[in-house]
């Protein structure tokens, strides 16, 4: 088929000409949108400058009418202290004897002298006509300072009065001094360049002047070189209402000349400066400017017409072999994209850009089929972390429960038995203290190693958090199941763990529960073989023991009922203690905040919160323990006010409504402003109870406190939650931080989190921080805030070094 029987019985009009009218329409927006930019962004400076320089001016002219105060001050100390005893007729003399003197070199207009009742004593040349002057004279008699006012009811005169004491220090009178300001406005108009006029108000004006702006209803009892400015005072009064000028600077012009006006109101005064700049050169530099640029606007425009039309023809031609392949990159079949592809081409007149389009067409084609490829590995590493612990491989906490549901239910159906065993590490704390967390978390990951060699692939492995682990075997009677521990103690107790130069032996307690007989649900079987656990640890290390409802409970009961009475008693008698680690901001390289920690006094033992919280959690005394640990950071945050804290959250908060209003009574209480306080709140507990948490974070924010989400990755890790949970800094699980330097998996994960962290507007803070070199690499990555023993270990506040 003819290509010309496809375009239709039409007019046509060539490509290359809708190409260059376009290119031509383009171009003419283009340049109107860069005059309109440029033009804006030119009057904005020029705003900008001169709203400056007149604000310039102003603070000149205060200047000015300051330094006359000051001279008035100085001229009022000259004058000699008068004795007690003169009279009216001595006053009077002595001021006759210096009037013409004060007038000529201080060009004082008014002198008078009151008693301290007020009344007048002498004057010159006259008494003060002025009712303001005679209030003024009142006002320093009752405060004993000195008053200094202007009033232009009748010409501008600065007025000074200062109460004058006698050798005793008793005052004896009021002396007020007044002279023009005339001097001020001529020398303001011969400094700066500008004009001045002061606008008063006819109300004000007791002999009736004419008011010289109608329009503004304001009179001009002062203005520098009248001939010169008033007429552009009635041209800008004619133009502008009084309140435009007020608000912002004004340009007019008048007989060819540009100006500028800013009036600043005093309101203490009653009255007005008017300043008036002339910036006409200003402005047609600002004229010149545009127009220089519209003409390289429409040269450019020209030059790339004529250029469009000699480089069309050809080119033409090979764009239709690109058109062809291009919808199927958008369907995504690449490998049709390839095929389709002209080859590319080394022309004698060199390289085009349909030769670049076709080359971008080819790379874009790659990039986004390794986008998919990337986003497919993406989206199924999320997925994996949803179901997997990141450090050590093993699934985690929330596809152990969901497993341990289904095996349980079949257990029950099929009434078959299976076993749990739930075990953690011995003395795993003394390996992190002494070798630190990079030890432990090589450790953890041996022991990971180590079980999955034993395990069946039908049995369920776990880290459940920090050291402990969990097994989940069906079909496994009470023999199989005390095997399978004697077998797992074996292999631990077998192991050789070096870490540095230390040598660590390694054991475990292993505490077994058989479902269904020693529980009908997770939570139930969870607790009992905690129990078991905790039993085995009592007999000491490497040992395993098996839940028995008849022994176990009694004394776990009764060691319980002694944490309890130990927990109730540390929060009535206040033997709690609040530790402080410092979190550091990385952009400013300053402490930004500290995270309180809380310790148990325990006789002359100071006992972790892994000892007291489990127990507390598990007897409802948490809460309790949350409330304390707040008012009495609320109390720290009160006597340190440039402090601010975060402080951890226990899961139960999350469904107890009543914690916003009881905050916010603390809040008002202490006197304490919300935004100090950062709350924090793991990210399993806020993901367990979404709806709940959301409603909390949304109160809690509403009275101003910060929201953190604490040990994210740990558990669910999802886009999603982190989306909806109105949080304001995400904390990242230690386990990504750790080996960041080593694992390049980690160093991603964290550089990935960090970017969407920002793109949804939260902050970013990396726990376990403990070496230079990754605290280096956190500002590489661009992480804001950084936590861990490297920056400072928890301790108790100290005023020095706080």
């Amino acid at each position: 088929m003819n290509l010309s029987d496809d375009i239709g019985k039409g007019p046509f009009f060539s490509l290359k000409w809708k190409v260059v009218a376009a290119v031509a329409l383009l171009l003419t927006l283009s340049g109107l949108l860069v005059q309109l930019v440029i033009r804006d962004r030119v009057s904005s400076q020029f705003e900008a400058t001169q709203s400056a320089h007149m604000q310039a001016q102003l603070r000149s002219w205060q200047a000015l009418l300051d330094s006359g105060t000051d001279t008035l001050m100085q001229l009022a100390t000259f004058i000699p202290r008068l004795e007690g005893g003169h009279d009216g007729n001595d006053l009077r003399d002595a001021i006759a004897a210096h009037a013409t003197l004060l007038n000529l070199e201080w060009d004082i207009q008014q002198l008078a002298f009151h008693d301290m009742q007020g009344r007048l004593l002498a004057a010159w040349p006259a008494a003060p006509a002025s009712a303001k002057a005679r209030r003024w004279v009142r006002q320093a008699i009752a405060t004993g300072e000195p008053v200094s006012e202007i009033d232009c009811s009748r010409e501008c005169i600065q007025y000074l009065t200062v109460p004058v004491r006698d050798r005793d220090e008793r005052r004896q009178g009021i002396l007020l001094l007044g002279h023009s300001i005339a001097g001020a406005i001529l020398s303001f108009a011969r400094i700066s360049g500008a004009e001045i006029a002061i606008l008063g108000r006819p109300e004000n004006e007791p002999d009736g002047r004419r008011t010289v702006l109608e329009s503004w209803r304001r009179t001009v009892p002062g203005i520098s070189n009248p001939e010169r400015s008033l007429p552009l005072v009635r041209t800008l009064a004619a133009r502008h209402r009084l309140e435009e000028v007020a608000a912002k600077p004004v340009l007019f012009e008048q007989n060819g000349h540009w100006y500028q006006a800013a009036l600043r109101e005093d309101p203490r005064h009653d009255f007005a400066y008017l300043l008036i700049d002339e910036v006409t050169d200003a402005v047609r530099d600002i004229d010149r400017t545009q127009s220089l640029i519209l003409g390289i606007t429409v040269t450019s425009f020209l030059v790339t017409a004529a250029l469009l039309l000699l480089f069309l023809g050809q080119p033409l031609k090979r764009l239709r072999r690109l058109i062809a392949a291009l919808p199927y990159i958008g369907e995504h079949q690449h490998e049709q994209v390839r095929r389709l592809m002209p080859r590319q081409r080394t022309p004698l007149t060199g390289r085009d850009e349909i030769d670049v389009l076709g080359q971008n067409m080819e790379a874009l084609n790659e990039a986004l089929e390794n986008a998919e490829q990337a986003r497919a590995q993406a989206e199924a590493h999320l997925v994996w972390l949803a179901d997997h612990d990141p450090l050590t491989g093993l699934f985690n906490r929330r596809r152990f429960q969901k497993d341990f549901e289904q095996m349980l239910d079949q257990a029950v159906r099929h009434r078959q038995s299976g076993a749990l065993l739930y075990f953690d590490l011995d003395d795993f704390k003394a390996i992190n203290d002494i070798s630190g967390h990079q030890a432990g978390d090589a450790l953890l990951r041996l022991i990971a190693s180590t079980l999955q060699e034993i395990m069946r692939s039908t049995d369920v492995l776990a880290r459940l958090g920090g050291d402990e682990f969990g097994i989940l075997v069906a079909r496994c009677g009470r023999d199989e199941a005390v095997a399978l521990a004697e077998k797992l103690l074996a292999a631990i107790n077998a192991l050789e763990f070096r870490f540095g130069n230390q040598r660590h032996h390694v054991s475990c307690s292993i505490g077994i529960a058989l479902f269904p007989e020693h529980g009908g649900d997770i939570r139930l079987l969870l607790a009992n073989a905690d129990i078991s656990m905790y039993q085995a640890k009592q007999s000491g290390q490497g040992r395993w023991h098996l839940f028995s409802s008849a022994e176990d409970y009694r004394e776990v009961l009764s060691r319980r009922t002694l944490w309890r009475r130990k927990i109730t008693d540390a929060l009535r008698e206040d033997r709690f203690v609040l530790h402080f680690q410092p979190v550091l901001d990385l952009e400013r390289d300053a402490l930004a905040w500290h995270e309180v920690l809380v310790r148990m006094r325990d006789g002359e033992e100071l006992v972790p919160p892994d000892r007291f919280i489990p127990v507390a959690e598990q007897n409802g005394q948490i809460g309790e323990i949350d409330r304390w640990v707040t008012r009495h950071a609320l109390r720290h945050l009160a006597e340190h006010p440039h402090r601010a804290l975060s402080i951890n959250l226990s899961g139960s908060v999350v469904a107890d409504p009543d914690l916003p209003d009881w905050l916010e009574r603390e809040f008002a209480e202490q006197g304490v402003a919300p935004e100090r306080l950062i709350f924090e709140i793991t990210e399993t507990a806020a993901v367990e109870n979404m709806d709940a948490a959301v409603e909390l974070i949304q109160r809690m924010g509403a009275l101003g406190c910060r929201f953190a989400l604490d040990d994210f990755g740990s558990g669910f890790a999802s886009y999603l939650y982190l989306k909806r949970l109105p949080v304001d800094l995400i904390k990242i699980d230690g386990a990504f931080i750790r080996n960041m330097l080593e694992d390049e998996g980690d160093r991603l994960f964290v550089k990935a989190l960090n970017e969407v962290a920002q793109g949804l507007g939260r902050l970013t803070v990396a726990e376990f921080v403990e070496d230079e070199a990754t605290l280096a690499m956190l500002r590489e990555v661009g992480i804001q805030y950084a936590q861990g023993f490297h920056i400072g270990r928890p301790a108790p506040f100290d005023d020095d070094t706080a």
